[in-house]
């Protein structure tokens, strides 16, 4: 073991690096065993089988692969070719100090090297981290087994028989026509036409046995294995050695050209899925884009259960094929969960089987997906250690996508905080004011005195009825607002003409309107607007009343509408100190007041107008006279 002494336990993360080995659930748990108690956080590095390996190896790995999800820890699935890069790059990237390797030879090594040379490279690169190495038993020896095996099949080597004896038949008869030199060419063009299309061991077996019938039936003299002249055994050994060596490169650059195309694969699909996952933009989404890619690439589906927001346990909720859920699974996804069963292929139905995989990520446990595929037909193992690995990807986004629910869900709260404490400074100001005045006017009307002089007892009384209107609009706007954000607005559409419109509110507006100087132009040509006479008339209101309360009396308020092709526009503008540009964009928001305005209001009224007027299909605008003073614009479409 080599330990860096000045790496502390806390914050400690550590990396341990597995291939295609077997005996990985043991390193594992010494891995495990090496982290300090509620202070690590741990990966997995999986270096994918390379070149050559065969179908044991990529077996192996698919169970390794499936042992790292269950450990609880991030898994990465490395498909580079450059070991020492990528594992740097991960330790830089994540802040690793401290890797865990086995005594066992990597899956690959671009210099052919042991675990020990690895180990030195990595050092070189990485000289601030610590490196552990677990002694294992045997794994050598294990895994050089698992990766060179032949697997050249039982047909293949009936093929290569065939097709000596063919080129044997066909050659023997033209023997001395041809030379047997030139049959000791033809059996070496066989072998290296069989080496494209057949395993080595069939090549192999071609070379010997053309040794063999090359030197019985055609090397004078014949029907023996005696050779006379020294030049023709020299051939003959050249011959065997020539067609065992070209047969076995052409065997491996077809095999390297087969890894190379399941690797560009393979790196076409994990491009395609983590495209598919990076525009996803809700849980919901990440797993509907999931689904989509299992269909697409593995004919499989997808259920997948979330953590709970404040527990350590599943929430019985269900995202993905609600036809998959039921008690039974439910409760061994939870078993998965906690990482006390070990995910087996599980018959759902007689058409459909599923397998539940932990999502483990650098936060803690997210939740547990079940991957469905129909019974009999499960995904082949070089898929199934490329799905797996998406595993790792749905975690990511999944985890991406909670932790922005959780800031989403933070800021919405803080928001309605500084709304309610906004609304109630507001709705508390605006009553004190009105409250003070009816109790004041109360008290002088009981006191005789005040009461029996009939001029204060009617200023008393114009108090009294100003204030009772003050609260009376304060509550109809407060109604008003609530009607709007629960969706319960609903509207009368009739056919208006605008002057009557404008009549109706200039009616209303008699007495506020008195210290202003009001003009109304209005043309006879205005046509019609279907709109729900008493919502709109609200709607000026609240605007009128804006322009009266923040111009000073004696200036001028003016009321005017004109038309085009499409639609009507009506619009008040008023001759008072305007709106700086920076509150103009926040006029009509709720709550709003401009800074440095003077009391009264509740900020809700042009919120209101605004809501009102996008209600009937209209739009609302406002922005600063070159002359002086505010412009609000109501446009509205034509009736048809």
């Amino acid at each position: 073991m080599k330990q860096n002494r000045n790496i502390s336990p806390d914050g400690d993360r550590l990396m341990a690096v597995i291939g295609c080995e077997p005996s990985v659930d043991h390193f594992l748990q010494k891995a495990a065993q090496s982290l300090h108690p509620g202070k690590s956080e741990w990966f997995i590095a999986c270096i994918e089988p390379g070149m050559g390996a065969g179908h044991i190896s990529r077996k192996q790995f698919n169970e390794n692969l499936t042992l790292a999800l269950l450990s609880g820890a991030r898994v990465i699935h490395l498909l580079d070719s450059d070991i020492v890069g990528a594992l740097s790059n991960l330790i830089s990237k994540y802040g690793i100090n401290r890797l865990v390797i086995g005594n066992f030879k990597p899956a690959k090594l671009p210099f052919g090297g042991s675990a020990g040379l690895l180990i030195r490279q990595l050092q070189k690169c990485n000289p601030e981290i610590a490196i552990i190495r677990i002694n294992m038993k045997n794994e050598s020896e294990k895994i050089d087994t698992a990766r060179f095996s032949v697997s050249t099949g039982i047909k293949e080597y009936l093929l290569a028989v065939a097709a000596v004896v063919a080129t044997t038949a066909v050659c023997f008869p033209l023997r001395d026509m041809i030379g047997y030199q030139t049959v000791g060419l033809i059996f070496l063009i066989l072998t290296a036409i069989l080496s494209l299309i057949l395993g080595r061991g069939a090549v192999i077996l071609t070379a010997i046995m053309n040794f063999g019938i090359w030197n019985f039936f055609f090397i004078p003299p014949l029907f023996t294995f005696h050779i006379d002249n020294i030049h023709d055994i020299i051939m003959l050994f050249a011959n065997l050695a020539v067609a065992i060596t070209g047969g076995s490169l052409i065997t491996r650059l077809r095999r390297n050209q087969a890894d190379l195309e399941l690797s560009r694969s393979n790196i076409t699909l994990l491009y395609s899925l983590l495209e598919s996952l990076n525009n996803a933009n809700s849980i919901r989404d990440v797993v509907a884009k999931v689904r989509s890619e299992l269909e697409r690439h593995f004919n499989a589906d997808a259920i997948v259960y979330l953590r709970e927001k404040n527990g350590d346990s599943l929430e019985n909720k269900v995202f993905g094929n609600s036809e998959y859920h039921n008690n039974e699974e439910f409760e061994y996804a939870c078993s998965v969960f906690a990482l006390k069963e070990k995910p087996v292929v599980r018959m759902l139905n007689e058409r459909t089987s599923i397998q539940y995989f932990p999502l483990s990520a650098q936060s803690g446990p997210v939740g547990v997906i079940g991957i469905a595929t129909e019974t009999g037909k499960g995904v082949s193992d070089d898929k199934l250690i490329f799905l797996k690995s998406f595993v790792t990807q749905i975690t990511s986004a999944l985890e991406r996508e909670i932790s922005i629910d959780k800031a989403k869900e933070n800021q919405v709260y803080q928001e309605s905080q500084k709304l309610f404490q906004t609304v109630l400074n507001s709705v508390s100001h605006e009553l004190r004011t009105p409250v003070s005045v009816i109790s004041s006017a109360v008290s002088n009307l009981l006191d005789e005195k005040t009461a029996a002089d009939p001029e204060n007892r009617k200023t008393i009384c114009a108090d009294l009825e100003t204030s009772a209107r003050r609260l009376n609009q304060l509550i109809e706007n407060i109604l008003d607002m609530s009607k709007i954000d629960s969706g319960y607005l609903s509207l009368d559409l009739k056919p208006c003409d605008i002057s009557d419109l404008v009549g109706v509110v200039m009616n209303h507006m008699k007495e506020d309107l008195q210290d202003h100087v009001t003009r109304v132009n209005v043309p006879d040509t205005i046509p019609a607007v279907s709109i729900d006479m008493n919502w709109m008339k609200q709607a000026i209101l609240n605007i009128l009343r804006n322009a009266v309360t923040y111009t000073p009396a004696g200036s001028g308020i003016l009321i005017s509408a004109k038309a085009d092709n499409l639609s009507v526009t009506i619009e008040i503008e008023d001759n008072g100190p305007g709106v700086p540009g920076s509150s103009l964009v926040h006029l009509f928001d709720k709550f709003y007041r401009v800074p440095g305005s003077k009391s009264g209001g509740t900020g809700l009224g042009l919120t209101i107008a605004k809501a009102l007027i996008e209600a009937h299909n209209g739009k609302i605008n406002a922005e600063n006279r070159p002359q002086g003073g505010l412009l609000v614009s109501i446009t509205l479409p034509k009736t048809v």
